[in-house]
């Protein structure tokens, strides 16, 4: 079950920059259509309508694509956390910490005794009980990809505490809210919202965590955030594959009918 995520470790370990795709829709079929281009799908609990069943569906299409897939779930609470962890999914991340406690109790929450508190019922993401007892108590511990977000200024006065927390494997950035959280909602290529992700990677490399992000679908700003050191970017989503590929297609269409009868006329 978690051989994606493992392969996704291996690749950043290798030095690959990996790219990814957010999933809002409910349809599953989403995730085995993206699967097959992307390097991992960020399926997003916080910012869209999916609801458990939607995100389990998600996650049984992207295993039959091969693709890693992490569930930001809409908070750290053990209830948000356990039924995206037993439905297989090999990572999980925390949007807008507050606090270096938040985090903590989020990570605890991901991890098996001794190195944290998960309750015991992985139930898919034990293959249906074929993977079981210590073994799978370990293999999870070393294997489920667990990342936070960085997008509020309370992180950033924390941020090396957070990152040397045991068992958290990547921070990540929302630049968006970010910026906003410094007071300059928008401006994600001012200077002062730039410096910030900065150390948000310089403290991930300090703690010899990975760092991530998620992004627009804007690929001048996702080479930026490639150039700072990201190692993983959610560039963009599934609506966003829709709508900007089908604005595409439709304009180049009328320009090229527009051309065609400029020339009969």
């Amino acid at each position: 079950m978690y051989a994606a995520i493992q392969r996704f470790r291996e690749r950043l370990d290798a030095g690959e920059v990996l790219i990814g795709s957010s999933v809002t829709f409910t349809d599953s079929s989403v995730s085995e259509l993206l699967g097959g281009t992307f390097d991992f799908l960020w399926v997003d609990m916080e910012h869209s309508a999916l609801g458990f069943e939607a995100v389990h569906d998600h996650l049984v299409a992207a295993r039959a694509a091969d693709c890693p897939t992490l569930v930001r779930v809409a908070g750290g609470e053990t209830a948000w956390v356990k039924k995206v962890i037993d439905s297989g999914a090999g990572g999980v991340l925390l949007p807008r910490a507050y606090s270096v406690d938040e985090v903590a109790q989020f990570v605890a929450a991901c991890r098996y005794p001794p190195l944290g508190s998960r309750g015991f019922g992985p139930r898919r993401a034990a293959d249906y009980g074929r993977d079981g007892g210590p073994d799978y108590h370990q293999l999870a511990n070393d294997s489920l990809f667990v990342a936070m977000q960085v997008e509020t200024t309370e992180a950033l006065d924390s941020l090396d505490e957070i990152a040397a927390l045991p068992g958290l494997d990547s921070l990540a950035i929302g630049p968006y809210d970010l910026s906003g959280a410094l007071g300059r909602l928008g401006e994600m290529d001012h200077p002062e919202v730039l410096a910030e992700l900065a150390r948000v990677v310089a403290a991930a490399r300090g703690a010899g965590i990975y760092c991530g992000a998620g992004s627009g679908s804007d690929v001048t700003y996702n080479r930026r955030l490639v150039e700072m050191g990201f190692q993983w970017v959610q560039a963009g989503s599934d609506y966003s594959c829709v709508l900007e590929r089908g604005v595409q297609i439709v304009d180049e269409l009328q320009r090229s009918s527009a051309l065609r009868r400029g020339a009969i006329g």
